[in-house]
């Protein structure tokens, strides 16, 4: 899966590695959550060209919405849906 093909695609996966990789593979973002941290990171001045292309300033840029996501309330495991 590249940029040039889908790039939306692209994006979700990265920004869902970087969520498993700071808050755990079993923490939970819904498809709103997705598009708000797209959103974000493309307002705050990110490419996801240039993070595609192992721009660190990027993955930086992206790292600090991801922790910042993590931190709103509301924020819950696939465990937690366990009925």
């Amino acid at each position: 899966m590249g940029i040039d093909e889908h790039p939306q695609l692209f994006a979700n996966h990265v920004i869902a590695k970087m969520v498993a990789h700071a808050m755990g593979d079993e923490t939970v973002v819904e498809r709103d959550d997705f598009t708000s941290m797209r959103v974000v990171f493309r307002e705050r001045g990110g490419s996801w060209v240039a993070l595609a292309d192992g721009d660190i300033s990027q993955v930086d840029r992206l790292r600090g919405i991801v922790k910042a996501w993590g931190k709103l309330p509301g924020r819950f495991k696939k465990t937690d849906w366990v009925i």
